[in-house]
C-alpha cells in the first residue's frame, strides 16, 4: 500500500505539472495571437508551409489561416517576385545563426495589392528533414507612404528654393 500511495502521489504531481504546463502554453499562445505584429510558424519541408499564425499576420496577408493551408501556400507565394531572393538570403542567415537581421520587402495580398513589411526570420527547431521557422513581420505601409510624401515635399522645396534664388530682389 505504501508503493500504491507513492505511485498515486507521484502521478498527481505529474498531472499537476502537465496541467500547469498546458495552462502556460495556452497563455503564451493567447499572447502571441493578440500581438500587434504578425507572427507565424512555417515548416520547411519541400517548401515553406504555414503551421500557425496570429490575426495580425493574416490581416497583413489578407488571407485566412484556412485559405493558406487549403491552398498549400508557400511563404514565397506571399512575397513579391522581386523580393524573393532577399527573403531567401534572410532565411539562410537565420539557418546559420538561429536569427536573421531585419529586411524590408513587399508582401502580396489576396486582393492583388501589397503591403510593405519589415520581416525577421528565426529557425527554432529541426526535426529530421523538417525545419521550423518563426517569421515576424511589421506592416510599415503607412510609414513608407509618409516617407514618399516627405521625399516629394523635399523635392518641391528644393525646386522652390532654386527658383527663388533666380528671382532678382
Amino acid at each position: 500500500t505504501v508503493e500504491i500511495g507513492q505511485f498515486v502521489k507521484e502521478r498527481k504531481v505529474l498531472l499537476e505539472a502537465v496541467h500547469s504546463s498546458q495552462a502556460h502554453a495556452q497563455k503564451v499562445e493567447d499572447i502571441i495571437r493578440q500581438m500587434s505584429v504578425g507572427t507565424t510558424v512555417f515548416e520547411e519541408q519541400k517548401g515553406f508551409h504555414l503551421i500557425e499564425g496570429n490575426s495580425a499576420f493574416f490581416q497583413i496577408a489578407g488571407y485566412s489561416k484556412t485559405e493558406m493551408i487549403e491552398q498549400k501556400m508557400d511563404l514565397f507565394d506571399l512575397v513579391m517576385p522581386e523580393d524573393r531572393a532577399l527573403l531567401r538570403e534572410n532565411i539562410e542567415e537565420s539557418r546559420k545563426g538561429g536569427k536573421s537581421g531585419q529586411i524590408e520587402l513587399k508582401m502580396k495580398r489576396k486582393d492583388g495589392g501589397y503591403r510593405y513589411v519589415v520581416l525577421q526570420s528565426g529557425m527554432f527547431r529541426k526535426e529530421g528533414n523538417c525545419t521550423y521557422f518563426n517569421i515576424i513581420c511589421w506592416d510599415i505601409t503607412e510609414r513608407k507612404a509618409l516617407e514618399e510624401e516627405l521625399r516629394f515635399l523635399n523635392e518641391e522645396y528644393a525646386l522652390l528654393q532654386e527658383l527663388s534664388d533666380e528671382v532678382p530682389m
